[in-house]
Formats: structure tokens, sequence, C-alpha cells
């Protein structure tokens, strides 16, 4: 586990999964080492932009063989309320929620630890590690050289 993830204190970012779960090995259950993964996205009124979301959450599940979920912070189901109730219900009490944003802006700041400080007070036991944003990485760079690329070609 990355040592910038946090654990039931919500000050900066997350990871894990949502009811539209993904292959994947159940996790999260005593004894287990990875517990289930959200990623959460910030929800758009477009299908394709949901669609993208789910996909790379497939994708994810396909490269590592966790339990990958997405939910949407707002605009889309699914919510991150209805992803960590089924994950609960289906006696999960250790969770991963990864911020699937680029930049550490006030959702991942603010808002996002605050609905995870409301999802652990419903749910007192509850644990949630929220793992850091997508943030700065080479990898990214190397994507947008790619496409850079692509499009003089």
């Amino acid at each position: 586990m990355n040592d910038s993830a946090r654990t039931d204190n919500f000050p900066a970012s997350p990871h894990v999964p949502d009811s539209g779960q993904h292959s994947g090995p159940p996790a999260g259950f005593k004894g287990e080492s990875t517990p289930p993964v959200v990623l959460l996205g910030h929800g758009s009124r477009s299908p394709k932009a949901n669609a993208a979301l789910a996909g790379i959450s497939a994708m994810v599940a396909e490269l590592t063989g966790w339990n990958v979920s997405h939910a949407c912070m707002e605009l889309s189901p699914p919510t991150l309320d209805s992803v960590v109730g089924n994950l609960v219900e289906k006696g999960h009490r250790r969770i991963i929620v990864m911020p699937f944003f680029l930049f550490q802006g006030i959702h991942v700041q603010k808002d996002i630890p605050q609905m995870l400080s409301k999802l652990t007070g419903e749910h007192p036991d509850l644990r949630v590690i929220f793992t850091d944003n997508l943030g700065i990485d080479r990898r990214l760079a190397e994507i947008a050289v790619d496409r850079i690329k692509a499009a003089l070609t």
C-alpha cells in the first residue's frame, strides 16, 4: 500500500469500488490483502464520460485481479453512498477509495473527505483507505505526448 494512503482521517485524497462491480476476487474480508477498490470520478451528464470511468475501473480490475467498482461524486449514478452501501451490505469492512481526479482541487481536498467522513459515521465499522489522486506523474505526460504526436500525423 502507498505510504501516502490515509485511513479514517480524510485530509486530502483516496482509493477503491461500486455497485456495478467489475471482475476480480472478492476482497476486504478479514484475512484478505486488498480490500475492494472504488474509483471515484466526478460524474457527468454525458453517458460517454461516465462509461469511460466504468471502463477504467474494469481495466484496473483486469490488471490487478482486485474487486474494483466505480462511483460518481455527483451528476450521475452510481453514487458513492450506493456503492459503499452495497459493499458494506456484502460484509466488507475495509475499502479503498481512489479519487480519479487529475488535480488536487477542492473536491479532492475537502468535498470527498467530507463525504467519506459522513459514510464512516453511518457505517461505524467501516474503515476507508483514501488514496492520493492521479496528480503529477510522468506517465500522464507520456500519454499527452502520444496524443499530440497522433494529432500531428
